[in-house]
């Protein structure tokens, strides 16, 4: 699957990579928001993993908005370690597959996101 990650930690961002890579996908990343839309006006991906918060004028949430406003059937999951709640409640205009709350483990991340591929393919 074609899967762009959105984060602009470095060191989470390369873990993620790593992660879809060890699982057979094809991962491309963004450690910012101009990346992401740079990305996506290159082609929409299958799935979107993005953090919430990016730390710059663009969130998640526009980088969400941007690509289901190209195409629908993108499959977007978010994770953050703010309030899932309040993320919930800021993208119910979004079809969004799946809220992770940081930290969690590469391992429960896996999991969670096989169960999204399977359900996409």
């Amino acid at each position: 699957m074609d899967i762009l990650v959105v984060e602009d930690n470095k060191q989470t961002h390369d873990a993620l990579i790593s992660l879809f890579k060890r699982m057979g996908h094809t991962p491309r990343g963004a450690l910012c928001s101009r990346d992401a839309l740079r990305e996506l006006d290159k082609c929409i991906p299958q799935i979107i993993l993005s953090d919430w918060d990016l730390d710059e004028s663009l969130s998640g949430i526009d980088i969400a908005t941007y690509a289901l406003d190209k195409c629908e059937e993108c499959v977007v999951m978010f994770y953050t370690g703010n309030s899932v709640k309040l993320l919930k409640q800021q993208t119910s205009h979004l079809n969004v597959h799946r809220y992770f709350k940081k930290p969690i483990s590469l391992k429960e991340l896996r999991q969670e996101c096989e169960a999204v591929f399977k359900s996409c393919s």
